[in-house]
């Protein structure tokens, strides 16, 4: 209200925000580059940034939520799984909402509540890996079997660096 001069129809803030946004991005794009990666980091990273509470909390204080899987293996193994050979398009399909809906959230908002609804695309795909992976060590295709496991584990030590110590 202050920088308008006048009490704002909604439509007037929100141009107002987008012009301030846009002005800021366009004045110092390298500040706006280390957000959006630092962003990014915030979106992959095994570390949960929580907004209002923790979901860590609740997965390890409640014995039936202790099963359930944690995004630093999981987010590895559906990066393997996208490397086995097999169906294409499924493949590409839940790599393009996972891309697509990551994007919105690195832009809004990457906290892990809402990351939550990218746990399906990702658990089919690290379910692909492990399928491949069990394929693969029944036919003694260890070359390839290594490489992914050590992709999956370099994978696994670079998102579980918590930068933030959150």
């Amino acid at each position: 209200r202050l920088a308008l001069g006048h009490q704002p129809k909604p439509s007037e803030v929100s141009r107002y925000w987008i012009r301030r946004a846009v002005d800021w991005i366009t004045g110092d794009p390298v500040a706006w580059g280390r957000l959006v990666a630092r962003r990014a980091l915030y979106l992959v990273g095994g570390f949960e940034i929580g907004d209002q509470k923790n979901l860590v909390y609740f997965l390890e204080s409640w014995w039936p939520f202790t099963f359930l899987p944690r995004w630093w293996w999981l987010f590895p193994l559906a990066l393997v799984g996208l490397t086995v050979p097999g169906d294409n398009q499924g493949r590409l399909l839940l790599a393009a909402f996972a891309v697509a809906y990551g994007a919105v959230l690195v832009l809004f908002v990457p906290v892990e509540r809402f990351r939550l609804a990218l746990y399906p695309a990702i658990c089919i795909l690290a379910g692909r890996s492990l399928v491949w992976a069990w394929a693969a060590a029944r036919t003694r295709a260890w070359g390839p079997l290594l490489l992914r496991l050590a992709l999956a584990a370099s994978v696994a030590a670079a998102v579980s660096w918590d930068p933030t110590g959150y």
